[in-house]
């Protein structure tokens, strides 16, 4: 025999009730309903959710695979990128971005804001290609050390895409306490400092180990976003550590056979500071690129040379051996300092290549 087969009462008031409902599924040996099964949002349901949430604007802290973290107004968000962005020029640390935040949690990045400025390096790939460390800067903190000995160069280099650029700079000479008071070492690297003095240019001698001139650097830093740049091994990371212990950025050590040292930092990251303000901790490399700059524009951005550089017989000399140049003149009457002609025609030279 045959069970009869149950059906609902359809439009039998009672059965409305949930109860009801559940009690009729047990009696007929049915598995009791538990709601439609929640479908994944995917495709234009995303793109129309997405849509419909608040743009915020953003600054990014940092890029790793294609993922980029970024502060807004409600917090740190985890972004991806929108499609039609991917062809352009990746975004970098402390570049303003609009984004809208997605279910879940995180958010899409929209757009890129224009950058007032931005930090360079020479591509590893090209040398004539040059990609964007960090963007949007106010201070520049030019790290040498006294071991590895200091590459003044190097800091010429970064104080020409300072003026250029447009932020502030600031020299911090680190590891100190390897120069002690009254040495000749010292003493030579007390007169290279006054070089950079005389230039209204700040010079900050640091330890981290005995905590020297930490408390002056963390005022400097105060409210500004800042970018430490400097060759590996100058300290960079400790002296980021130093200012902030919670940090535990990871140190490396100099090669003892080639007086260099090793990368600790693979990407340029924001790093919000407790005082108030953002430090970024970048890669230490070898070359800062200049971006597009011609290699008449060179003397330009040496405030020194300036006024005598109105006066030479061709606006585009480069200083060297040109007749009427008003400038070597100035080098031989000790107006310009011979360490930063000297370091003006290093860079010149790998600008006319």
């Amino acid at each position: 025999m045959t069970s009869k087969r149950l059906r609902p009462p359809y439009g039998d008031p009672a059965f409305e009730d949930d109860h009801a409902k559940r009690a009729f599924d047990e009696e007929a040996g049915r598995r009791p309903c538990r709601g439609k099964p929640k479908r994944r949002v995917t495709g234009k349901k995303v793109r129309a959710l997405t849509a419909a949430c608040p743009v915020l604007e953003g600054v990014v802290l940092s890029r790793s695979r294609g993922c980029y973290q970024v502060a807004t107004p409600e917090g740190e968000l985890d972004c991806s990128i929108r499609g039609r962005l991917r062809g352009n020029e990746k975004p970098v640390a402390g570049d303003r971005v609009c984004l809208r935040p997605v279910a879940g949690g995180g958010g899409v990045l929209e757009e890129v804001l224009p950058r007032k400025n931005q930090l360079l390096r020479v591509s590893e790939e090209d040398e004539r290609q040059h990609q964007t460390i960090v963007a949007n800067l106010d201070l520049l903190v030019v790290v040498l050390a006294v071991s590895p000995a200091p590459r003044w160069a190097l800091a010429d280099r970064l104080l020409a895409v300072a003026e250029r650029q447009g932020f502030d700079p600031l020299i911090v000479i680190n590891k100190i306490d390897l120069a002690a008071e009254g040495s000749p070492e010292r003493s030579g690297l007390d007169a290279e400092a006054a070089v950079y003095r005389g230039l209204n240019v700040p010079v900050l001698y640091t330890s981290a180990l005995y905590q020297q001139g930490i408390d002056e650097l963390r005022q400097r830093l105060k409210e500004k976003k800042s970018v430490f740049s400097g060759h590996s091994g100058v300290g960079k990371s400790t002296l980021l550590n130093a200012l902030q212990p919670e940090l535990r950025l990871k140190i490396g050590e100099v090669n003892a056979w080639t007086g260099k040292g090793r990368h600790t930092t693979s990407m340029a990251r924001f790093l919000r500071l407790k005082g108030g303000g953002w430090v970024a901790d970048t890669p230490g490399f070898r070359e800062f690129g200049l971006g597009d700059m011609q290699p008449a524009d060179l003397g330009r951005c040496y405030p020194e040379f300036r006024p005598f550089i109105s006066q030479c017989r061709f606006q585009d000399c480069l200083h060297q051996a040109e007749p009427g140049c008003a400038l070597k003149p100035a080098l031989e009457e000790g107006a310009v300092s011979k360490l930063r002609y000297q370091n003006y025609l290093q860079i010149l030279r790998g600008l006319v290549k």
